[in-house]
C-alpha cells in the first residue's frame, strides 16, 4: 500500500489505487483534473441543499414536484406551490 501512495502531493491521493485509469498523468493535468473534481462536488453539494429545501418546503420529494409539475406545467409552477404554502 505504501509503494502505491509514495510520491504523491500530500492530501490528494491519486495513483493506481483511485486513480486507475491514469487520468491525470502530469502535473498540469492532475491539477486540472482536481480542480474540476473539486467544483463538480462543490455543484453537487448545492443540488443536495436544492433537494432538502424543495422537501422540507412541499412535504413531498423532487421527483413528486417534477411529475406534478410535468402533468401541468402552465399551473404547477413554483409561484403556485409557494403561493399554497403560504395560505
Amino acid at each position: 500500500m505504501e509503494a502505491a501512495l509514495e510520491d504523491l502531493e500530500p492530501g490528494y491521493p491519486g495513483g493506481p489505487l483511485l486513480n486507475p485509469w491514469g487520468l491525470a498523468k502530469d502535473i498540469k493535468n492532475a491539477r486540472e483534473w482536481k480542480l474540476k473534481e473539486i467544483m463538480n462536488g462543490r455543484l453537487a453539494m448545492i443540488a443536495m441543499l436544492g433537494f432538502f429545501v424543495q422537501a422540507s418546503v412541499t412535504h413531498v420529494g423532487h421527483i413528486n414536484n417534477l411529475l406534478e409539475h410535468l402533468s401541468d406545467p402552465w399551473h404547477r409552477t413554483i409561484i403556485q406551490t409557494l403561493s399554497k404554502i403560504s395560505s
